[in-house]
Formats: C-alpha cells, structure tokens, sequence
C-alpha cells in the first residue's frame, strides 16, 4: 500500500472549504513541511500529490503546488495537469548536475547511471 502523512492529511482537511483548498491552504500545506528542517520526503510528496488529486484547488492554489513539486524534484499532479491532455508523460527532469545519484522522471527516482547506459547502448546501434 502507499504511506500517507497523516498530519498533512488532516491539515488539509482542515484548510479545506467544502472540499476546497485555495492558494493560502496550498502555501501552508508547503510551508508545514519546510518548517520541520527536513525538507520534503517521499511520504510527503505523495501525500500532497494525493491532496492536490482528491481536493478541488483554484488555480492559484493548483500553480503553487506544482511551483512546490517542481522545486522538491516530483513531477506536477498526474491527473490535474495544465495545458493539453498527456503533455506531462515522459517528461525527464534532471535533479542538478550531471554528477547526481537519481533522475526523476515523472515523479520517480531512478538510478541516473544506468538511465544514461540503457540511452547509449539504444543509440549506439
């Protein structure tokens, strides 16, 4: 099964206004997870993406979280996504500089390495 933040969880529900959460809500629910001098952990991340698919988000709330995914290295919410219907699949994000351990892609780490071995041996021939 997948581990939810349950503080977070029930922040949300709290923020919330019939199922609502607007920009403010967004930035607090970041904000929460910023404060504990941790930064953001992949519990975390799945959570918040669990609210943004389950909680109605105004636009500027939906822009803040996807601001906070992108910064914390997931991918935007998979089933809220912006302009045009599966312009997010696929899409690789590289965490930094090229020396880093994971690339993200779609929200997932994978091992950056064999990423880039499985690419050249495919171009290769």
């Amino acid at each position: 099964g997948v581990k939810y933040d349950r503080a977070l969880l029930e922040m949300a529900e709290e923020l919330s206004s019939g199922g609502k959460l607007d920009a403010a809500a967004a930035q607090r629910l970041w904000e929460s997870r910023v404060a504990d001098g941790r930064g953001v952990t992949e519990t975390e991340l799945e959570t918040l993406r669990y609210i943004m698919e389950t909680y109605k988000l105004d636009k500027k709330a939906q822009a803040a979280m996807d601001k906070g995914l992108a910064a914390a290295g997931g991918a935007k919410s998979r089933s809220l996504g912006g302009s045009g219907s599966g312009s997010g699949s696929g899409k690789r994000k590289k965490s930094g500089s090229s020396d880093d351990y994971y690339q993200i892609i779609d929200g997932v780490k994978y091992d950056r390495a064999l990423l880039e071995m499985a690419e050249e041996l495919s171009s290769g021939g």
